[in-house]
């Protein structure tokens, strides 16, 4: 699990390593999770992922785009370079403009949302107190 704060030079860097000749900067949290998504026939399988949970304001930013809301918390998961799921959270007004560790961790470590196709995710968290993986 990790919390960085990471300088951007130009909307290419989608979330990736920092860069530090930019004084604009953008707060992301990082760590090992869970998610499946709803289809038709019911819920996928969960798939163990790194979750990366950003504001729609940085990701504009990290996007170069205005496209989410920027008070809005997301979680993306990338699949593989250049393709990510991109989940809009349920309910994470706490996390204000920059995200961290001490606004997604929550009790129930659950979290719903949707993505770009407006199809329902659930995102699981990993228990630090239990030492183990939430079911998803």
């Amino acid at each position: 699990m990790t919390s960085r704060v990471c300088a951007v030079t130009t909307a290419a860097v989608l979330l990736g390593g920092c860069i530090t000749t930019s004084t604009q900067a953008y707060a992301e949290y990082r760590e090992q999770c869970q998610v499946k998504y709803q289809s038709a026939e019911g819920w996928s399988k969960s798939y163990n992922v790194e979750c990366i949970y950003i504001s729609g304001d940085e990701l504009n930013f990290a996007t170069g785009s205005f496209q989410y809301p920027s008070t809005s918390v997301y979680a993306v998961v990338f699949w593989q370079p250049h393709e990510a799921s991109v989940i809009k959270l349920d309910d994470y007004g706490l996390c204000s403009l920059l995200v961290h560790d001490g606004c997604i961790n929550t009790l129930t470590r659950q979290h719903s949302g949707t993505d770009q196709a407006n199809r329902r995710w659930r995102v699981c968290q990993f228990d630090r107190f239990a030492f183990s993986q939430v079911p998803c």
